[in-house]
């Protein structure tokens, strides 16, 4: 088992069940919480950049959830059942190219 500063643990392969990893496990507890903490922190922040192509894909989904919903709302009068509006929601999405 050796530890690197900037990458956390790093294992041999075939070390992880023996008793010396075990014991270097109980030795960094504390960094380990450390660097789970932080790398938490750092994928939370990564959740908030988007590539251009998943700008492009969630605004292409917003376009087709909100032309879904007005076909729902101009379709809706007394009388038509949720179940019905939601078919017919489902049916224009999958129409655009939604995937579920």
């Amino acid at each position: 088992l050796e530890r690197a500063e900037s990458r956390g643990l790093v294992y041999t392969e075939g070390f992880e069940g023996s008793a010396a990893c075990k014991e270097a496990m109980r030795a960094h507890a504390s960094s380990r919480t450390e660097m789970r903490a932080s790398l938490q922190t750092t994928m939370h922040r990564l959740r908030w950049v988007k590539s251009q192509n998943e700008v492009r894909a969630m605004a292409a989904s917003a376009s087709l959830a909100a032309r879904a919903m007005r076909e729902c709302v101009s379709g809706s009068h007394p009388g038509v059942s949720e179940h019905t509006l939601q078919c017919h929601f489902e049916h224009v999405a999958r129409r655009g190219g939604a995937q579920r």
